[in-house]
Parts: C-alpha cells; sequence; structure tokens
C-alpha cells in the first residue's frame, strides 16, 4: 500500500516555502498569462510569482517580462490587474522603452544623472517563452529550453488546442486559506469529483461502475486523434524523476448535451474533457472544446495562496453574446472552486497537527513522482552551501 512523500510541514512551515522559492519557483518555467491579454500595443498583465512583482507588456509588438519595481523608488510601473497603458512610472514620471530602458525623466536637472548614469538605468527584465498563446516566464538568465520542462505530448496539446482560443476571455484573481499544493494535488485527484461536487461537475461526467473514468470515446476531435487520445502515464524515472516527468495530461469521454451557445461555438473536441497539469502549480483543460479553464495557485505564506483564473470558450461566431457567456461560464466555474476550498482549508488545518497518515490508491500514484521530485530538489538544496 503506497505512501505520499511529502511530510505535512511542507503544506504548513516558512522554511519550506523558502525553498520552493529558490529552488523550484525561480528555476521552472512559470505562467504569466495568455496572448489573448497582450493582443494591442501597451496591454499589460501584472502578477506576482515566486514572490516577485512581475508586469508582461505589449511593446512595439514583443512581449516582455519585466519585475514592476522602478530603479528609482521602486514603485511598480503598472498598479492595475491588467489594462492597456504605457511602460510609465505613476510615481515620478519616468519612463522606459520596449528593453525596459529609461526613455525619459521629468524635470531630469533634478537628479543631476550623468550620461553614464542615465544609461545604466533600467528595469529589471526576464526571459519569456511562448507556447501557442501561453505565455511562460523564468527568473534564470540563462534558463534551460521550456522543451526541457514539458514533454512532447503536452506541448503538442498547449499549441493543438491555442488554434481554436476565441480572442476573449474572463480574467479573476482570489485568495485561499491552504498551502497551494494541495490545489494541485486536488485538481489531478478525479475521485474527489463524485463527493465534493455531486450538483455541479459530477453530472457531467460519465463514470464506470468502479469510479473511473469510462474509456468509451464518442466524439470529433481537432486536437485529439486515435493514437493521441486517453491522456499519459506519468513516467517514474529511476534513480531520479525527471522533470519532464512530473507535468501530465488527462482525457475522459463527457456525454455531450447542446447548450443555448453551443451553435455559435465552433467545438473542437466534442463529447471529451481533458485536463493538463502543468507543475509547478497551473491546471490548463476543456470541456467538448466549448469552453476552456485555466487556474493558477501562486503561492503567499505556507497558508494561503493566490488563486488566478481564466475563462474563454473556442472560437465564436457570436461576438455580442460572448460577454454574457463567459459570465455565465466563469460563475460556474467559481461554484465548484468554492466547493473545494471549503474542504481544502479544513485539510490544511488538519495538516497544521503535524500527522499525515497518507495512504493513497494507484490512480494517485503522479503524487508518489511528484513526491519523489519535490523531495530531490529540497534534499539537494541542503546540500547547497549556503
Amino acid at each position: 500500500m503506497p505512501k505520499t512523500i511529502l511530510p505535512p510541514e511542507c503544506y504548513t512551515q516558512d522554511k519550506w516555502l523558502e525553498f520552493e522559492h529558490k529552488h523550484i519557483f525561480k528555476k521552472l518555467w512559470l505562467l504569466a498569462c495568455l496572448t489573448q491579454q497582450l493582443r494591442n500595443e501597451n496591454d499589460f498583465v501584472t502578477c506576482d510569482l515566486a514572490g516577485v512583482p512581475i508586469f508582461l507588456q505589449n511593446l512595439e509588438g514583443k512581449i516582455k517580462a519585466f519585475r514592476n519595481s522602478c530603479p528609482h523608488k521602486s514603485m511598480p510601473i503598472q498598479t492595475e490587474l491588467c489594462g492597456n497603458r504605457k511602460a510609465l512610472c505613476p510615481y515620478h514620471g519616468w519612463s522606459f522603452d520596449c528593453n525596459g530602458k529609461v526613455r525619459g525623466i521629468p524635470n531630469a536637472g533634478l537628479y543631476q544623472f550623468s550620461s553614464e548614469e542615465k544609461e545604466s538605468l533600467g528595469l529589471e527584465e526576464y526571459p519569456v517563452a511562448i507556447l501557442g498563446n501561453f505565455i511562460f516566464i523564468n527568473f534564470e538568465k540563462d534558463p534551460p529550453h521550456i522543451e526541457d520542462q514539458f514533454n512532447a505530448s503536452l506541448i503538442r496539446i498547449l499549441k493543438d488546442a491555442s488554434n481554436h482560443f476565441s480572442s476573449e476571455i474572463s480574467y479573476t484573481t482570489f485568495e485561499c486559506d491552504y498551502n497551494w499544493k494541495l490545489n494541485f494535488e486536488n485538481v489531478t485527484d478525479f475521485n474527489h469529483i463524485k463527493f465534493v461536487h455531486p450538483k455541479s461537475f459530477a453530472p457531467l461526467i460519465d463514470f464506470a461502475k468502479d469510479g473511473a473514468y469510462s474509456e468509451t470515446f464518442k466524439n470529433t476531435s481537432k486536437i485529439f486523434d486515435e493514437k493521441f487520445s486517453t491522456g499519459e502515464e506519468i513516467r517514474q524515472s529511476s534513480p531520479r524523476v525527471s522533470t519532464k516527468d512530473i507535468s501530465f495530461w488527462g482525457r475522459a469521454p463527457l456525454p455531450y448535451k447542446e447548450r443555448w451557445y453551443s451553435k455559435f461555438l465552433d467545438a473542437c473536441d466534442i463529447g471529451g474533457h481533458f485536463a493538463c497539469h502543468i507543475f509547478p502549480n497551473v491546471n490548463f483543460g476543456s470541456i467538448h472544446g466549448e469552453n476552456f479553464f485555466l487556474q493558477q495557485f501562486n503561492p503567499i505564506t505556507p497558508g494561503r495562496f493566490l488563486y488566478r483564473s481564466w475563462v474563454f470558450t473556442s472560437k465564436t461566431r457570436d461576438a455580442k453574446s460572448l460577454p454574457h457567456l463567459l459570465w455565465g461560464i466563469h460563475h460556474a466555474e467559481k461554484r465548484v472552486i468554492d466547493e473545494d476550498r471549503v474542504l481544502l482549508a479544513k485539510l490544511q488545518k488538519s495538516l497544521s497537527s503535524g500527522e499525515r497518515v497518507g495512504y493513497i490508491g494507484n490512480h494517485e500514484h503522479p503524487l508518489i513522482s511528484i513526491g519523489k521530485w519535490y523531495m530531490e530538489k529540497y534534499n539537494d538544496s541542503l546540500e547547497i552551501p549556503h
């Protein structure tokens, strides 16, 4: 009978969060936003990743990522969640070019900067990688290729699914009172759906008698074919787990029933539901290829994280109905999330007692590989001189 690998203190103690920031979040490629959010010149998105405030912006047609901190007084350059505004400090009016260099300083005579000093002033920039419509950043100056982090089949799904995204999205954030890892574990666990979401999500799914997803697909898909259908087995490498082994995807049949909006959408996976679990903190998927969900869990403290939530549809033939449709989809999505939040907050309190049995079933074997990878990184960090 297998047991979970992660100790309860990694969900509750500051030292473990410090390890995660330094050796996981600041080493891996992290989702930042979607290209739909940065379509126009000066469109921007702000967020905190690994405890670092950043903003991404469309500058002269290029998507750039910078620390959201002016070199003068550390004032955030962009102060809203998203919007359209030039890269301009709201405090003293310093402006920046597409490379993050200072372009102009109002009342420059007050500062008495030499030409060399002014030339050295600029925003801290971070590498950007784009897979389809998904924009990732990395905090390393010379990061590994993103293909070294994610396996080819996962990358293929992100790119192929992106071809069917509508241009409009609904985006929001809210905070949750439990550890971010609990949410990542939760979205990989299909078995909880019947018990936690009996009236919201579970009625949509075709479960087999043993509680697993049905394996019979009757669908029309523009993303998957027969050889690329039900998902992938997470690999348990020996002696060490590869980073590619801990992001994975799965797909299950979903009985199709037309809704009022179906006739307006170019659905791309009718009869199916898929989800991509993108380590360390992202869940992406679709229902029937009509609507898509994207979720990210950014830690704030050991017992609190920021939930970033996007919903959008496949390409539509009726843009006028889209705002109303997105509003409805996002509210339905939030209902499911809130059902999880109630129980996971109670689980967090239980873990604070310092005890965790953690006997798990075979269907939860991804947690073994994820836990093994995590502990390898943690043990390696203890051997690094501080």
